[in-house]
């Protein structure tokens, strides 16, 4: 009785158990699987809807914001009308939202990101209601109960139903994408069998199309530039090896027309009515070319403009330069009169201050100019540092002793004798920064030192280099905060009364910053105002081997030279000034007007050294020096060295290639106006022979 109580109680344990198995399992798995397709198919809309709304923004930048009732009209088109829909910014902040009255609970939802060019700003929220699934479940599980095993019908109709929404849901989806496409602004056509198998609209207005009919079937080759096959092959290879993207490239696309334009092409492989193809997205470049055409010309013309203004400054370097040869000139030829009065020696101390000054302001011009072109170069030859400095300097004092004030110098005795570097670009840079010490004080003094920061270093070539570091201090009036905020800029001095009160152009701190760098070294200053300022810089240069000979010239009253020279000038001021100086210099001196009666006289006679003005009437410096080697080239010993006649060229050029033009030309060295007696001196002595 108890075992067949236990067998009824088992049997109906086990009743129960089907029951509530054959009543749960289908609805369960009914549910199941209806929730997982509608979570897929409110999936793909809520990226539709999302792709709708970036696409929306990207035309809209700025105000999708403020315009919830556009963004609505977005979610309608894309999105069920028995869904909600809500657009949330990035901070969660609602922009704008739809939700039906048959919206009830229970509910599922897709959240999909939106996009302002790429980033991310936002997202989309599609809401959909589970309430017509609970029914049918409820219904489902009635019947079970109640019909048992008829509870596998539904189980075999069931997902059909499902897989019905799916492929609705999936044909919604490529209706969307396929929208998305023809709405897209760049071109999109399907490569497939070579051929196009399909062309949004943008891609028929880029072909110049009337219909997408009329380019679907065509090879796609026939609208590719020729020049783009090559490239075009190997990109279609690589698709179609790896079965990945390709990046973005330049081709050149041809319209129905025949007119060619350049695009910018994507491609990735694609499946397009279940056969391999590749979609290609292409952007037209026209606007874009068109642009950077406009940007082209601009620059050519700036550069034009630059090229305009270096020709200015090198004619009106010519126009002024040559004058002022003949200013200076004759004023140093007076002032070696001896019977000038001490009233006519002062007046004439300042017409060649005045002059130099001149010359200085035009010099620093020029600099700031090819400095500003970028043709600024920095020569190098071996020099004693310590002559260098002490000649600099020299010059200086007696601009300090007209206002009583003290300059001293010292080298420390670890400077190297001897450096290879630009000499003259280290006068330069000193004479500034002296020169602007002594300006700027009224009483004390300025002292420079002249140290070595480092030992030994080996550069790039093996050569050991130094780096010293000089320092000009004057008791001076100082320099503001603010002035120094400015000082190396272009035309700045401390403020407009240091330019009314001491003048100046400006340009000698931002000229002798560039050289410095230009040195491999630096350049500052410390200053306190109405007691001085420190100015120092460094600078890197080679380390000399010593030189047994002396760099220094002699006086040039120490000795006289011997020769004949020709000289060929066409004005005759500055024909009068240095035929005075080379014959005071004890030379026989011919001259000439032009460059034809130059070729005649060299023709005639033999001279020792001509010095060749490059810019004359009838016929200039540089034909007339190439007809010269030309009669040297046909002699009969040819171009051997003894019949040569070294030329040297005088011009008021300063521009950076003069003198290679020179050379070039056939000449042997370079004479820049106007020149002085020193000037003239050094360049006799590296080609004539003196007396003793």
């Amino acid at each position: 009785m108890n075992g067949h109580a236990q067998f009824e109680r088992l049997l109906a344990w086990l009743a129960g158990c089907l029951a509530t198995i054959v009543t749960l399992m289908p609805p369960a798995i009914f549910f199941l699987l209806s929730c997982q397709n509608r979570s897929g198919a409110l999936e793909s809309e809520t990226r539709i809807a999302a792709i709708a709304v970036t696409e929306y923004i990207n035309h809209n930048a700025g105000l999708w914001r403020f315009e919830p009732e556009r963004l609505e009209m977005v979610l309608r088109k894309y999105v069920d009308p028995q869904h909600g829909s809500t657009v949330t910014d990035r901070a969660g902040i609602r922009i704008a939202y739809l939700i039906p009255p048959a919206l009830v609970a229970p509910t599922i939802s897709h959240v999909h990101p939106i996009y302002d060019f790429g980033v991310e700003t936002g997202a989309v929220e599609v809401i959909a209601s589970l309430k017509d699934l609970v029914a049918e479940t409820t219904l489902i599980a009635v019947v079970g109960l109640v019909a048992g095993i008829v509870v596998f019908f539904p189980l075999r109709t069931l997902p059909i139903r499902a897989l019905q929404r799916a492929n609705r849901a999936l044909m919604d989806s490529q209706n969307a994408y396929r929208q998305l496409v023809e709405l897209s602004p760049d071109a999109i056509y399907i490569n497939q069998d070579e051929k196009i198998a399909y062309i949004n609209a943008a891609g028929v207005r880029l072909f110049g199309a009337g219909s997408p009919e009329a380019l679907i079937g065509m090879p796609f080759w026939d609208r590719l530039h020729p020049d783009s096959h090559s490239i075009v092959r190997e990109r279609l290879r690589h698709i179609h090896t790896t079965k990945t993207t390709v990046p973005l490239v330049e081709e050149r696309y041809v319209r129905l027309d025949g007119t060619a334009l350049p695009v910018e092409v994507a491609a990735a492989p694609f499946v397009y009515q279940d056969k391999p193809a590749v979609q290609v997205v292409v952007h037209d470049l026209t606007e874009r070319k068109r642009t950077e055409e406009i940007l082209r010309q601009s620059r050519d013309a700036a550069e034009a403009a630059n090229q305009a203004k270096s020709r200015f400054l090198a004619n009106m370097s010519h126009e002024i330069r040559t004058p002022m040869n003949g200013v200076l000139g004759m004023a140093q030829l007076l002032a070696e009169q001896t019977e000038l009065t001490d009233r006519q020696r002062y007046y004439l101390d300042v017409l060649q201050d005045s002059g130099k000054t001149l010359l200085h302001i035009i010099d620093e011009i020029l600099d700031f100019s090819k400095i500003e072109a970028g043709k600024f170069t920095l020569s190098e030859t071996g020099f004693d540092l310590r002559q260098r400095i002490t000649d600099t300097l020299r010059m200086l004092v007696p601009q300090a002793q007209r206002k009583t004030l003290g300059l001293v110098w010292q080298v420390a005795a670890g400077v190297p004798a001897r450096l290879r570097g630009d000499p003259d670009r280290l006068h330069q840079i000193l004479a500034n920064l002296v020169s602007n010490a002594v300006k700027f004080t009224e009483r004390g003094g300025v002292r420079v030192d002249v140290v070595r920061e480092d030992a030994k270093v080996a550069g790039d070539n093996g050569i050991d280099i130094c780096r010293l570091r000089i320092t000009v201090c004057d008791t001076g009036i100082g320099i503001s905060e603010v002035a120094g905020a400015h000082l190396f800029q272009p035309f700045s001095q401390a403020d407009d009364s240091t330019t009314r009160q001491y003048g100046g152009t400006g340009l000698g701190l931002v000229i002798s910053r560039e050289l410095v760098k230009m040195m491999g070294g630096k350049i500052g200053f410390e200053s306190t105002l109405g007691k001085g300022t420190t100015f120092w810089f460094t600078a890197e240069l080679a380390i000399a081997p010593d030189d047994p000979q002396s760099l220094h010239l002699r006086s040039s009253g120490a000795r006289r030279f011997s020769g004949r020279v020709l000289l060929a000038e066409d004005n005759p001021v500055n024909r009068l000034v240095a035929e005075e100086m080379l014959r005071a210099m004890g030379l026989e001196v011919e001259t000439a007007a032009n460059g034809l009666e130059t070729v005649a006289a060299c023709g005639r006679e033999r001279f020792d050294l001509v010095f060749m003005d490059c810019q004359m009437p009838e016929m200039d410096g540089f034909e007339a020096t190439a007809c010269i080697r030309a009669r040297e080239t046909a002699g009969p010993n040819g171009a051997s060295a003894p019949d040569r006649i070294p030329i040297v060229a005088l011009t008021a050029n300063a521009f950076s290639g003069d003198r290679e033009r020179c050379l070039t030309a056939g000449m042997d060295d370079f004479l820049s106006k106007p020149f002085s007696r020193e000037d003239l001196y050094r360049t006799l002595d590296r080609w004539l022979a003196s007396e003793v």
